[in-house]
């Protein structure tokens, strides 16, 4: 089990304390820049973080590398050792970003924890993050009985908010899990979640989304019933095996099992919660990077991999509209969030004050013989 969250908050503090944190002027040296991606690049969520991965190296290439003048370089560090993430590998990770004078932004991170040690040291040096894959809701707002105390608020010690996503948070995927139950034709939707905060957030918001019973622990999945059962978890191997050992009719899995260890392995029904719907559901912008992103790796183009693509164009499109102060973090963060509408191939889109997507696009896909199918959207 993680540490409990204020001491993971401390260990960030600390390191800010140290002299870890990266350069106090807000302005970046120069007009070459660096767009840094922290993701863990090793261990059970290798893929995901892959496709988004690559997803940003594609829309900064079809960028040219440019925005106006400025020339946008690609730094990629990987918040992983051994193949886990640990609080100090998250840490070197985000102080690698903080400390780069060319550095204007960041598109990370995957997990909860992971996020409570990269967001004070990259906030003290006003360099922007934008997660194209954290939809914990305590990173942008918080939620009385769900999120941690003290969140957003003390992961940002410049007393200005830097974080963003253009994921829709969990206060939005619990609808969205609720829609599914009651296409599924769910009254009730009982709940198995794992133990990392992300985890926790999650059932407490379905909790209140639908009527059902929770019961932290995945070990517990057989004494569920029979009904209807969402897995909350981040862990896809633990999770699949929770799955198979269930006896509920209709399962349902969250975003974050939108990843081919938990696919391959879950039974044939399950349906997951995906943040995209498929490519007819979408602009055409969407199909033409697909495309371009088969072309670029080989490999068809995930949901993720649509999403690393809008985290990079929404942070070059920060970056523009900061127009002669495009070197300056601050600004750019500031930018980020001001709820300017933007062409998205997600659809038209803005992030609010907060740092949430004005637009969720949760859809329901399903599990067939290891493979998933996106599905329609959840509106």
């Amino acid at each position: 089990m993680r540490a409990p969250a204020a001491a993971l908050a401390a260990l960030a503090l600390a390191l800010l304390a140290s002299g870890c944190a990266s350069t106090n002027s807000n302005t970046t040296v120069g007009n070459n820049l660096s767009v840094y991606s922290i993701m863990p690049l090793e261990g059970e969520h290798t893929q995901v973080s892959d496709d988004v991965v690559d997803g940003e190296k594609l829309a900064l290439q079809q960028a040219g590398g440019k925005v106006g003048p400025l020339t946008i370089s690609f730094r990629s560090v990987d918040s992983a050792q051994d193949g886990r993430v640990t609080d100090a590998s998250a840490a070197a990770a985000g102080r690698t970003a903080a400390q780069d004078a060319g550095a204007i932004a960041a598109v990370g991170t995957l997990g909860a924890d992971e996020a409570r040690i990269v967001l004070p040291l990259t906030d003290e040096a006003r360099l922007p993050v934008v997660s194209a894959a954290n939809s914990y809701p305590g990173l942008t707002r918080a939620v009385p009985g769900v999120t941690a105390t003290g969140e957003p608020d003390r992961l940002f010690p410049s007393g200005t908010d830097t974080f963003a996503r253009v994921i829709g948070s969990d206060v939005t995927q619990a609808p969205a899990i609720a829609r599914i139950a009651r296409r599924a034709g769910c009254s009730r939707l009982d709940v198995v979640a794992g133990d990392e905060p992300d985890d926790v957030a999650l059932a407490a918001l379905v909790g209140q989304a639908i009527p059902g019973r929770t019961t932290f622990g995945l070990n517990d999945v057989a004494s569920a019933g029979s009904g209807c059962l969402l897995i909350a978890s981040r862990e896809p191997v633990e999770a699949a095996r929770a799955a198979r050992a269930a006896h509920a009719k209709t399962l349902i899995a969250p975003a974050a099992l939108l990843d081919p260890a938990f696919v391959r392995a879950a039974p044939d029904g399950t349906r997951i919660v995906s943040p995209v719907p498929a490519l007819r559901d979408l602009p055409p912008a969407a199909s033409r990077a697909a495309a371009a992103f088969r072309r670029a790796f080989g490999r068809p183009a995930t949901a993720w991999s649509l999403l690393g693509f809008d985290a990079m164009q929404t942070i070059l499109d920060a970056v523009r509209r900061a127009g002669s102060k495009g070197t300056d973090r601050a600004v750019v963060a500031r930018t980020l969030r001001d709820g300017h509408p933007r062409a998205s191939i997600l659809g038209p889109q803005a992030i609010d004050a907060q740092g949430d997507p004005t637009s969720a696009h949760w859809s329901e896909a399903s599990v067939r013989a290891g493979v998933v199918a996106l599905g329609d959207p959840l509106s």
